[in-house]
């Protein structure tokens, strides 16, 4: 790997790792020359990583300079979690299919809400599990899109904690009947009040 390319890839893991943690809220701007200067680098290796973190949608191109972390409306985040739900059921399907499944241990970035970040370790497992590169890639990053809006929704969803550690136990002892119905209803709930984590999301303050 060349420097050039190297400095790339650093980049674009830095900010991928950005937005997994919920260092930046939907709506917020960012631009090349603020990353820039954050790392301390030239703009053009900040460049490319933002357009191909625009590429998976977990950026979108700003009116004007920059980019910003998607802002999405109740409705396409209810959406977005039905294709997450469909997706992780399929692969916990596909992963009983074969009589019997592992864990993956996944890394992540620290994270100011841990149960956000437990949440995205788990799910990225079962992906993982498949061993199958469409729901690797696909599934992944329908939950990374999703990631900005599970942080900090303990005003919305109070009991976030205790329903992880019940997908959780479902999967570790391989009960997928249970894991399937867990997942259906941690989703179902979510999509019901969408738009309250819409707003929790976007008016959460950094402290």
């Amino acid at each position: 790997m060349t420097p050039r390319l190297a400095l790339d890839r650093i980049v674009y893991e830095r900010l991928t790792s950005e937005l997994l943690a919920g260092n930046y809220k939907p709506g917020e701007h960012i631009t090349p020359r603020e990353i820039g200067r954050m790392l301390n680098i030239s703009s053009t290796p900040v460049v490319v990583a933002l357009h191909r973190l625009a590429a998976q949608n977990l950026l979108e191109r700003s009116n004007g300079e920059g980019f910003s972390v998607p802002r999405l409306s109740g409705m396409q985040l209810g959406a977005l979690y039905h294709v997450h739900e469909v997706l992780l059921v399929d692969a916990v399907n596909i992963v009983r299919s074969r009589r019997f499944h592992r864990t993956a241990d996944v890394e992540m970035g620290e994270c100011f809400d841990l149960t956000a970040a437990l949440t995205w370790k788990f799910f990225r497992s079962i992906f993982l599990a498949t061993g199958e590169e469409a729901y690797i890639a696909y599934g992944g990053n329908v939950s990374d899109r999703l990631q900005p809006y599970r942080v900090h929704k303990d005003w919305v969803l109070q009991d976030r904690v205790t329903e992880l550690q019940k997908l959780t136990r479902f999967w570790a002892r391989g009960d997928f009947d249970s894991l399937v119905e867990g997942l259906r209803i941690y989703h179902q709930r979510r999509q019901n009040v969408a738009t309250q984590i819409v707003e929790n999301a976007i008016s959460r303050h950094f402290t």
